[in-house]
C-alpha cells in the first residue's frame, strides 16, 4: 500500500521538494536529489527546517531549508509514514511501519517519547494545535489519542471501517479527523 514505485520509476528516481509561496512568488525547489521512496515531507512551522522520510532507508532527514543540508538524522529502523510538527516546532512526531509512532526533539536530533500499540503500520500521526496530545491512527482501524509527555495509556476509539489512513485535529483540538481506507 506505501509503494509509489510507479511513478519514480517514470521520473527516473529523482525527487524535488517545491515551496509554492501563497504571495503569488514563483515557486522554488528546496531541494532536488535522488530520494528513496519518499513516504512523506513537512515543513516545520516557522519554515526553516524540513523533514523527508524515506524508504528503503530507515531514516528521517532533518535539512536546513535556507542551505539545503542535513543537519540531523533521525535513526527509524522500521521506516516512517508520516510526519507532524508541533505548532512551536520544538518537536516532531513520527509513525512507523512497525506500528510504534515516535517524538523527536529536531534541535538535538534525539528521540523524546516513543508509542507503542498499533498492530500493523500506524499509518498517521498528528499534533494537536496545541501540541498538548498526539492522535495517530493506522492499519489496525484505532484512533488513538496520546500525551506527548506520558506515553503510557492512550485512549482510544474504533475508527471508521478499515485503516486509518489520515488523522488531523479541528482548529479547537476538541474533535480529532480520521480517514479510513475502506471501500
Amino acid at each position: 500500500r506505501h509503494q509509489r514505485g510507479d511513478s519514480r520509476r517514470r521520473h527516473g528516481g529523482r525527487s524535488a521538494v517545491v515551496l509554492w509561496p501563497m504571495d503569488g512568488t514563483p515557486p522554488r525547489i528546496v531541494m532536488a536529489k535522488g530520494f528513496g521512496l519518499a513516504t512523506s515531507v513537512v515543513l516545520s512551522p516557522d519554515g526553516t527546517l524540513l523533514a523527508v522520510a524515506e524508504a528503503p532507508v530507515p531514516v528521517v532527514q532533518l535539512y536546513d531549508v535556507a542551505s539545503a543540508r542535513v543537519v540531523h538524522t533521525l535513526e527509524c529502523p522500521a521506516g516512517a509514514v508520516s510526519m507532524s510538527w508541533r505548532g512551536d516546532g520544538k518537536r516532531l512526531a513520527v509513525a512507523h511501519l512497525d506500528g510504534r509512532c515516535t517524538v523527536w526533539d529536531p534541535d538535538a536530533g534525539t528521540r523524546c517519547a516513543e508509542f507503542l500499540g498499533h498492530r500493523g503500520c500506524a499509518d498517521a500521526v498528528a499534533f494537536a494545535p496545541d501540541g498538548s496530545q498526539i492522535a495517530s491512527g493506522g492499519d489496525d482501524g484505532i484512533v488513538r489519542l496520546w500525551d506527548p509527555e506520558r506515553p503510557s495509556g492512550p485512549r482510544t476509539w474504533p475508527g471508521p471501517a478499515g485503516p486509518v489512513l489520515a488523522i488531523g485535529f479541528g482548529n479547537s483540538g476538541e474533535e480529532i479527523l480520521a480517514l479510513n481506507g475502506a471501500g
